[in-house]
């Protein structure tokens, strides 16, 4: 049987395994990255320290997140992630806890949600802890050897569980978002009301979009999350880079932790045309969940109709889901999520803005007699003229 051909994508991430792991792929070179900008950017970070500062052992990756056309289909299900050995050895209890605080109270400053000044705390049984529809744990991306996949699996066939999906992933979107990849994240900012003072990023990646809610809003508490430790470890130096104060988790959008009415602006860019659209509309769900009343839900996507026309593209860069979004309606789903005043706008063509606020509960005033009705003699009687 031949071989599954390369998506788009994986022809762009392939020499970048090949570069940065000494892997043996037969690819052709990518010219859109560059292989020393991403090298360098690879080396100044340790891995091994932030991937275990940063993963959250009690997270189970969903079906859809691993099992896409990204990964090869022949990949088996079901492994359990094994922690590398130099980790498992770390002699800093730091490194070895991770206790969430749900409801980010800031008078219990050791158990808040990772930030990039904070080295987390919590307890980890590293021989135990399982993570189900996952591959091998992402630490081993740079241990793949030949024998253990052929040349068009290797490089990306952990899709954005592993380091150079994450490393590169920066690098693509600059070609990947028509016509300024900064314009179009800043036209989610400038859709967003008022002034809010705790913001949630879903699906927040390596923390493009995080940064500039921080930047935009410097007085509000903002957490980023998402499901791969690696996109957050780029997330997280990015943020160090630049003094950010950001609180990054690792977590599924589809069950936070947080409690109800956590957060003023919850906001998701480029996230819900990779997933099937019953989990889009359960993180919506959980959305509305954590918003306070009033707060509001800005999302930033690709124009379904632009997609439709599209769809040679979707499959060429191997997005299995973006037909799905493309039939879908962000409208509908925010509104059968329970959001209120929805609408959604055209932004540079490609893409589409919807937005949706929760309701604030209506109070129905006591119902009280005006003090003059005992006044009124009721044996009286009106005569016109």
């Amino acid at each position: 049987m031949s071989p599954r051909p390369q998506t788009l994508l994986e022809r762009l991430l392939t020499p970048i395994a090949q570069n940065l792991v000494g892997q043996t792929i037969t690819s052709p070179q990518s010219p859109l990255l560059d292989q020393a900008t991403l090298r360098q950017l690879q080396e100044r970070i340790d891995w091994e320290k932030q991937i275990a500062r940063l993963t959250n052992p009690q997270v189970q990756y969903p079906d859809y997140y691993v099992h896409r056309n990204h990964v090869h289909e022949n990949v088996s299900r079901n492994h359990n992630l094994k922690v590398n050995s130099d980790i498992k050895d770390q002699k800093d209890e730091n490194l070895n806890r991770f206790d969430v605080d749900k409801n980010l109270n800031h008078e219990t400053d050791t158990n808040t949600v990772v930030n990039s000044d904070t080295v987390v705390n919590c307890d980890i049984n590293r021989n135990n802890h399982q993570f189900q529809d996952s591959y091998d744990y992402p630490g081993d991306c740079k241990n793949n050897s030949a024998d253990r996949h052929s040349p068009h699996q290797q490089g990306y066939q952990q899709g954005y569980l592993c380091q150079e999906s994450a490393i590169a992933y920066d690098s693509l979107m600059q070609f990947a978002l028509p016509p300024n990849e900064h314009w179009v994240r800043q036209g989610l900012l400038d859709a967003i009301q008022g002034q809010p003072r705790r913001i949630l990023d879903l699906g927040c990646g390596t923390g493009s979009t995080t940064l500039l809610l921080q930047k935009q809003f410097p007085q509000a508490e903002v957490v980023g999350l998402d499901l791969s430790p690696y996109m957050l470890a780029i997330a997280n130096y990015k943020a160090q880079q630049v003094n950010a104060p950001i609180h990054w988790r690792h977590g599924n959008a589809e069950t936070t932790g947080f409690a109800d009415q956590t957060f003023d602006l919850i906001t998701a860019s480029l996230l819900f045309h990779e997933m099937p659209p019953a989990i889009a509309q359960k993180i919506l769900q959980e959305a509305h969940r954590l918003l306070k009343s009033g707060g509001e839900m800005v999302v930033l996507d690709g124009n379904p109709v632009v997609v439709r026309q599209t769809l040679w593209l979707a499959n060429l860069l191997g997005e299995p889901y973006v037909q799905d979004y493309a039939a879908g309606c962000l409208q509908h789903w925010l509104e059968r999520a329970g959001f209120a005043i929805v609408s959604s706008e055209d932004l540079w063509l490609c893409y589409q803005m919807s937005r949706g606020m929760k309701g604030v509960p209506i109070v129905e005033p006591p119902m009280v007699e005006p003090p003059w009705s005992e006044a009124i003699d009721p044996a009286i009687s009106w005569a016109m003229g």
